[in-house]
């Protein structure tokens, strides 16, 4: 039973790390700290950026706190992006 509570562990870490940087590529990405033609050459951008708002939306059917909280924070990064243009 060790081995098999060290591979879950393993699982378990590796999902949390994967949705946390997946939540920092969100907020990095709308901060405009990384440009199009990075996330365009990365290889593992396509597969880590979902994780985050759907873990998210999901945890929102559960806590209704996270419920829609990545499309209401793109929403507003959208308005500071088009006050600080104008």
């Amino acid at each position: 039973m060790g081995w098999l509570n060290k591979l879950g562990g393993i699982v378990l870490y590796a999902a949390l790390y994967i949705i946390l940087l997946s939540v920092l590529l969100f907020y990095a990405e709308k901060l405009n700290f990384i440009n199009t033609n990075t996330i365009s050459a990365s290889k593992t951008y396509v597969y880590l950026q979902p994780w985050g708002p759907k873990v998210m939306d999901t945890m929102g059917s559960v806590i209704p706190w996270f419920k829609d909280m990545f499309s209401e924070l793109t929403k507003f990064f959208e308005t500071v992006a088009s006050k600080s243009i104008n």
